[in-house]
């Protein structure tokens, strides 16, 4: 009976290791990059989730202080697992009346995925606080009902990552 105890815990721990070895294989480095041209000091936020019901929280989430300037700068987050979707806020001051977006590159292992200014709205909606031309890569940014929150969220992300991890 004593010898059946131990086959069975043994049998157990090793399902367990082997569980949690698949767990951390299927961890990937995905990174998103946004390229924009902001002329005030601001900060960009980047949620991610990998749920398609969960709303965003700050629990999964990333910022990234920017320098206003007059040339276009690559804001890169790194994230650690696959989101299904992800929601970009394009800063904090309101008085930023407008930025202009470049375009926005997924990136795994080797291979990337840019999506140029003309094709985001295939992958991503604005907010209603985005008036976005893709002709002149504008982003009017405004407040809607005293509330400043100008963000971008993706449509589903699965059809990129599985190209990326190919």
């Amino acid at each position: 009976m004593q010898a059946m105890k131990k086959k069975w815990i043994l049998i157990l721990f090793l399902v367990f290791i082997s569980c949690e070895k698949k767990a951390f294989n299927t961890t990937y480095d995905i990174r998103v990059s946004i390229e924009v041209l902001i002329q005030r000091d601001d900060v960009l936020q980047l949620f991610y989730n990998d749920s398609f019901f969960n709303d965003y929280n700050e629990s999964y989430s990333q910022s990234k202080k920017i320098a206003g300037s007059p040339s276009f700068q690559k804001i890169t987050f790194n994230l650690a697992n696959h989101p299904k979707r992800i929601r970009i806020d394009l800063g904090n001051d309101s008085l930023q009346s407008s930025i202009r977006i470049k375009n926005i590159t997924f990136f795994s292992k080797n291979k990337s995925i840019t999506f140029e200014s003309d094709k985001i709205a295939r992958v991503f909606e604005f907010n209603e606080g985005i008036d976005f031309n893709p002709l002149t890569q504008e982003a009017k940014l405004k407040s809607v009902n005293g509330y400043y929150d100008p963000f971008l969220i993706s449509k589903n992300l699965i059809r990129i990552i599985n190209v990326l991890d190919k």
